[in-house]
């Protein structure tokens, strides 16, 4: 294949697939593409079945480093083609009526929203799931790679991979919790109180304090510097980033302590997308410093609890009369789930990237010392078994593997997601309307589930068709967190970009993850490509209490990093002001 050349896109089974826009911007090889496969097919398995939704789960295939996916319905075969329309009814009909997997779900589903078994999961979330995560990442997080000899990193390679499999499945797991009563909420309220979903999700603002980056670990790290002058004096002084950071985390009494915990969680996070290639928070320390000075030194940041208490009461009071307990119900339960979208991805999926690229950062340095690999970071192109098998070799006796590294290195920077097909093997079909299932929770499902993706903007798709701009310089989006901003654009769209975000700085992005919560308490507007109301962008906006635009679609091609802009985020409109 000659440089350059983009590689043929060929479906990886019978059937149709379609490529995840939303969380993946480039090819993902190594742990990212070994991990997230098993994981997803494995989480969501158990939440579809768990409340009783109508597919098996989907299964995921790795194309040219791009996650392909293809849903599977209870009772079809794998990779089956769609029957023509009106005999996929009759079939459907059947197998409601007939199929025993089918019935039981549908049987489930009918008392779902009297159970409202999601209020259990955030229970067991908070007492037990969140805890055990945290203690089984400081297990790993305690082990120095570098002291382990070949053979033991190896080992170390494959028992990171199980946890990351084993968390990021329980990420997957969780999915419904939060999409079901969320959605849910915006179908039933908006039907009745004919208000928009931008004013129902103003109500949950201030439940999803995480999306602020107001964790645990961070409150108690900012009540211990504040208890000791010299750590703070530190913090403040001329020491370089990594300086601060190293000694933070040997500072004895309650500030070691704390920056230990905050190490864990937040210093292992990835600071851009899900890419274990980039670097962690801990590897680029100068954007999480700066923010927890800025929280030192400015009161705390976030929705006040007036104007939360406002947005709900506005929700309330348009609901007729003799609703109002049911969306007070509705709201409640948005409210109490909301915050699972972050949370559970902070304190599971995140930190493992980090404590992943630490041992294959490791393995890199090694088998470019001994010239198996050309360049160290070949290997994060790398499987951990394949690693394995580098790192106890006799040198080169893995020249086939090598080369398919170096290959896939080229893909990786060859490859964006606007450059691959949306989906291989056809197109895809509309899944079954909700108007065929047999009772009324059964619909509800069905419906809470489309308006959540649909306020995701789920696939790289916005919930909005983006008006003409007032001028042609300006950009205009979805409005999703009101407010307007002046400040210095900061285009962020490659590894190392987030360092230079300075206080009151616009972070434009193609799309955010809950990594860069870390760095909140620096920013003063978002703008991304893509997105909806109910994106991560959004979220953290909005409880954050900054401006935002989202589904721009051209944003960090068209706005120049550097230049002043003004953000307007109750009108969608994103103003050029000139550099």
């Amino acid at each position: 294949m000659a440089t350059g050349a983009l590689p043929e896109f060929h479906a990886p089974g019978p059937g149709v697939w379609q490529m995840d826009r939303t969380h993946f911007a480039k090819a993902q090889f190594g742990m990212i593409a070994e991990v997230f496969p098993p994981a997803f097919s494995a989480g969501m398995r158990t939440c579809m079945k768990q409340y009783g939704m109508l597919l098996e789960g989907f299964d995921v295939r790795v194309v040219h480093g791009f996650p392909y996916s293809q849903p599977r319905p209870v009772g079809a075969p794998a990779g089956g083609k769609p029957p023509p329309p009106w005999l996929f009814k009759l079939l459907f009909k059947g197998l409601v009526t007939f199929h025993p997997e089918v019935r039981r779900r549908l049987a489930a589903q009918r008392d779902l929203f009297e159970r409202r078994p999601w209020r259990d999961t955030v229970r067991r979330w908070d007492e037990e799931l969140r805890d055990a995560s945290v203690a089984k990442h400081t297990a790993i997080d305690a082990v120095d790679v570098t002291s382990l000899d070949d053979a033991g990193l190896a080992a170390h390679l494959v028992r990171v991979r199980d946890h990351a499999i084993a968390v990021l499945t329980q990420d997957h797991s969780l999915n419904l919790d939060t999409i079901l009563p969320v959605g849910d909420y915006l179908v039933r309220a908006g039907e009745l109180t004919g208000l928009s979903a931008s004013v129902l999700l103003a109500a949950l603002r201030g439940y999803s304090d995480i999306s602020t980056g107001a964790s645990r670990e961070r409150t108690a790290l900012l009540a211990a510097l504040r208890g000791d002058e010299a750590a703070r004096a530190l913090l403040e002084g001329p020491a370089s980033p990594r300086e601060v950071w190293d000694t933070l985390l040997t500072w004895p009494g309650p500030v070691g302590e704390a920056m230990r915990a905050y190490r864990v969680v937040w210093g292992n996070a990835i600071c851009e997308g899900i890419d274990a290639s980039a670097d962690s928070v801990e590897d680029a320390p100068g954007p999480a410093l700066r923010a927890l000075r800025e929280c030192l030194r400015a009161p705390s940041s976030g929705v006040s609890n007036a104007d939360a208490a406002a947005a709900a009461a506005r929700v309330l009071d348009a609901a007729p009369a003799e609703h109002r307990a049911e969306v007070a119900r509705l709201l409640e339960d948005a409210q109490l789930t909301y915050r699972l979208r972050d949370e559970r991805h902070l304190y599971g999926a995140l930190p493992v990237l980090g404590l992943g690229r630490r041992g294959v950062k490791e393995a890199g340095k090694r088998l470019s010392a001994r010239g198996t690999l050309a360049d160290p970071g070949l290997a994060f192109m790398g499987t951990s078994d394949e690693l394995a098998r580098l790192l106890t070799a006799a040198p080169g006796a893995c020249a086939p593997l090598v080369a398919e590294l170096t290959e896939r290195a080229r893909l990786t920077e060859l490859l964006r997601g606007d450059r691959v097909p949306d989906t291989l093997g056809g197109a895809p079909e509309p899944p079954p309307p909700a108007d065929w299932l047999p009772h009324e929770a059964a619909r509800r499902c069905v419906r809470a589930l489309e308006a959540y993706m649909g306020a995701m903007g789920d696939m790289g798709e916005t919930t909005h068709t983006a008006p003409a701009a007032e001028s042609r310089d300006a950009l205009r989006g979805l409005a999703v967190s009101p407010g307007v901003h002046e400040g210095r654009a900061r285009v962020c769209t490659e590894p190392g970009d987030l360092e230079r975000i300075e206080q009151g700085d616009v972070l434009v992005a193609s799309l955010t993850t809950p990594a860069i919560n870390v760095i909140l308490p620096l920013l003063g507007a978002i703008v991304t490509d893509r997105g909806g109301a109910l994106s991560h962008a959004a979220i953290v906006s909005r409880e954050f209490g900054i401006p935002a635009v989202v589904g721009t679609r051209t944003a960090t091609a068209s706005l120049r990093d550097g230049e002043r802009v003004r953000v307007d985020g109750g009108t969608g409109l994103v103003t050029p002001l000139g550099v």
